[in-house]
């Protein structure tokens, strides 16, 4: 056995760095592992460092925060759509083999006259070995090892969570198995901007000033998640190192050099078949928040325990079991139906944002509201106006945020979703203002998509009886019903709703 590993490392030298440094990454990954493991209170001691006692993490929500929270998804689609079309291009002209670092930054400088050139330059880096270890890359790691088996599985509470900085979960070392139902080990976000570090890498070297921008962005993307307390260090590094392995794992099952890959490339069907599996990335890779109720089970003490914490994250990713006609199951679903309508809420609408996340919660939240609706034991219980209105506001909440690109029949089923929600509140607890202010509302988005004429007078003086027949409002719709009033009379003026045209309807 000896003398054929010499033979062996002798005959393919860079098979022998390789296998070094993959051996150097590991010893580190696990010394790591072993520092953190006899001294866990290293993160607790850097988690303390962003937060304050009076203030918790004050990073948490800030605009550059929320800035990198929301950037990678669209990074990750950008740069994966990149590659694909990079290599298109590629495959259709010659490689114009040039400077193995220079070629990225000559594009910024070059002439109209020689930028076509460049560009089919770094185009001609996007191989289909390349393009197909980077997406089997982001899918393998970042994808399926981080979010779909340790942040689903691994338990470990959010800093943020933690009794130590105000929430009411417990703290556990990083590398141990948790049974506080969090998401924190390790760092979706952190692993995603590992890997946007291994593209230029790959395509222009370790040495480009590419790969140093997307190092740059890879410590600003794990400083945000620390000081937002959603995650430890030892998370982010984790995530780097696990990316890092996998690299370096990957490039000796596929290495992306090959000497004679500019001849074969294009009859290599086992490369296509790579390719589009590592498509999937894309999918699984973009996704790094928690699905809603992957969590452990929890009951209604425990989630009143959660809202007096404020951990909405925790409260989302509940696993909900109680479907009994009764008040109390009817609270469960309410509990975590409000928690994801508060997250969904609080999602930005003119930055980037996880628009998927966005929907999943709405959606979350319109199904438990309806559950919580539907198991409501007494039929007069003043939780029925609270139920009804947050059912109401989820509706309004989804057809306000619909993209105005989208095709009308979109905006058309969300608007009958939420007029039909306000005819059953209105039935239902016919003594709040809830059904008559959001059943106006719909009549009035739906006047106004129409053309002008009769039918958009109809449904705008439907609107004004509804508004005019309303109990006195809650002081949180207040403001709704004067600017729908407005909007009903501007209208009315616009559309030539005369008197006489309107006592003759």
């Amino acid at each position: 056995m000896a003398p054929f590993i010499h033979t062996l490392l002798r005959a393919d030298p860079v098979l022998f760095m390789g296998a070094r440094r993959l051996l150097a990454v590991s010893i580190l990954f696990f010394a790591l592992a072993d520092l953190w493991l006899a001294f866990p209170q290293i993160d607790l001691a850097v988690a303390g460092l962003f937060s304050t006692p009076e203030d918790g993490f004050v990073a948490r929500g800030a605009l550059w925060e929320q800035f990198m929270y929301g950037s990678i998804d669209e990074l990750l689609v950008i740069v994966g759509l990149g590659l694909i079309g990079a290599w298109i291009v590629g495959r259709r002209h010659s490689p114009i083999r040039t400077g193995h670092a220079s070629d990225g930054a000559r594009a910024a400088h070059a002439s109209p006259r020689c930028r076509r050139q460049v560009l089919r330059s770094v185009a001609s880096r996007v191989t289909g070995r390349r393009l197909a270890f980077l997406l089997l890359l982001l899918m393998l790691v970042p994808g399926l090892l981080v979010n779909q088996v340790f942040k689903t599985h691994w338990g470990r509470a959010r800093p943020i969570q933690l009794e130590q900085f105000g929430g009411h979960r417990t703290f556990s070392p990083a590398f141990v198995v948790s049974d506080q139902g969090g998401s924190a080990f390790s760092s979706g976000h952190v692993a995603a901007a590992a890997w946007l570090v291994a593209v230029p890498a790959v395509l222009f070297g370790v040495g480009s000033v590419w790969t140093g921008l997307a190092l740059l962005y890879l410590l600003a993307m794990a400083l945000a998640r620390m000081a937002a307390g959603a995650h430890f260090l030892s998370d982010t590094l984790t995530s780097i190192l696990l990316v890092w392995l996998g690299f370096l794992i990957l490039q000796r099952l596929l290495p992306f050099e090959s000497s004679s890959e500019a001849s074969s490339e294009t009859h290599d069907k086992r490369l296509r078949v790579l390719i589009m599996l590592g498509l999937l990335g894309l999918a699984v890779g973009c996704e790094t928040q928690p699905i809603v109720g992957s969590g452990p089970e929890l009951d209604l003490e425990q989630l009143r325990e959660l809202v007096a914490a404020s951990d909405w994250e925790g409260i989302v990713a509940a696993t909900i079991a109680c479907n009994a006609a009764s008040d109390s199951c009817a609270e469960t679903h309410a509990i975590r139906a409000d928690a994801c309508l508060r997250l969904a809420i609080q999602q930005p609408t003119d930055a980037p944002a996880p628009r998927g996340r966005t929907r999943a919660l709405l959606d979350a939240a319109e199904s438990g509201y309806r559950q919580a609706l539907a198991l409501q034991g007494a039929r007069q219980s003043p939780s029925l106006a609270s139920y009804h209105g947050g059912l109401l506001l989820t509706l309004s909440e989804r057809r306000n945020r619909l993209d105005t690109s989208v095709r009308e029949h979109k905006l058309e089923r969300e608007n009958s979703k939420l007029l039909k929600a306000a005819e059953k509140a209105r039935a239902q607890v016919p003594e709040s203002a809830l059904g008559f202010v959001y059943g106006a509302s719909a009549l009035v988005y739906h006047a106004l998509l129409t053309e002008s004429g009769r039918a958009r007078c109809v449904e705008l003086e439907q609107a004004e009886r509804l508004l005019g027949h309303a109990p006195e409002p809650p002081s949180e719709l207040i403001a709704e019903k004067a600017r729908l009033q407005t909007l009903i009379e501007h209208g009315l003026r616009e559309s030539d709703c005369t008197a006489a045209e309107r006592e003759r309807g």
